[in-house]
């Protein structure tokens, strides 16, 4: 169980968790969320303690990113005819877990720079999810470690360097 303060996802969103409520009947209780930055209590999100969809999950650890850096390389792209890719883009972000993230990146990456290299525009498909899936990673990565998304992307960039 979630405690109050925690520092959840939700969705693809990092959020902290504010109260938790009981509901009308004993077995009912909802943690009430709040975006973990610039909290203005403007919005609230009540989500139910059961999680039965599994859109509430904990925050990973700083060892888990580091597996997960190391790792990177080894994550497979994703395999797909142009015109069926976007499906499983579209599958991997709804729940998304981190590896999915980083294929989605390296995917999309390799698909725009192979249309670079072609003298054509960038897949405006591939640019949308390259953009989404990096906002949700790098989020979540400068959540455990304390960075901005800028300086997260720098420094998984300079880690994926150092590993060459």
């Amino acid at each position: 169980m979630y405690k109050v303060n925690e520092v959840v996802v939700y969705r693809k969103d990092i959020y902290r968790i504010s109260e938790i409520r009981k509901g009308s009947s004993k077995e009912d209780t909802f943690f009430v969320l709040v975006p973990s930055q610039n909290d203005d209590g403007s919005l609230k999100i009540q989500v139910p303690a059961s999680n039965k969809m599994g859109y509430l999950r904990k925050l990973s650890t700083k060892d888990e990113i580091e597996a997960l850096i190391q790792r990177i390389p080894e994550i497979p792209v994703i395999d797909g005819n142009n015109r069926m890719i976007e499906n499983d883009y579209k599958a991997r972000m709804k729940k998304p877990t981190l590896e999915d993230l980083v294929a989605i990146i390296k995917t999309t990456y390799l698909r725009n720079q192979e249309r670079l290299d072609q003298n054509k525009k960038i897949g405006a498909v591939d640019n949308n999810y390259f953009k989404e899936a990096e906002k949700v990673l790098y989020q979540e990565i400068g959540t455990v470690l304390d960075m901005t998304v800028d300086q997260t992307r720098d420094y998984v960039v300079a880690a994926l360097q150092h590993q060459k």
